[in-house]
């Protein structure tokens, strides 16, 4: 089910991408944005003490621009992660 902020204590989120991840976390770097590979071929973000609002907007920014930037995988057997 959908994300509830309230129950979830966290400064983590991990995803997945329907694209090469490697070439995604790449675009990432290119854009400034450290990322790293987790299991199960997701990806994670973490923010730290420190991290502004701000911060969070220019990270979207990047995420949405890495994504433009890679390609999207075919669609696959959904029981086969990303890598």
């Amino acid at each position: 089910g959908p994300l509830d902020p309230g129950r979830a204590v966290t400064n983590f989120v991990v995803f997945r991408v329907d694209r090469d991840r490697a070439a995604f976390l790449e675009a990432l770097r290119a854009l400034g944005v450290a990322m790293v590979e987790y299991p199960h071929g997701q990806v994670r973000a973490v923010t730290h003490h420190g991290i502004t609002a701000a911060d969070v907007d220019r990270v979207i920014g990047a995420v949405g621009r890495a994504l433009r930037e890679t390609t999207p995988r075919p669609a696959t057997d959904p029981a086969t992660p990303a890598t």
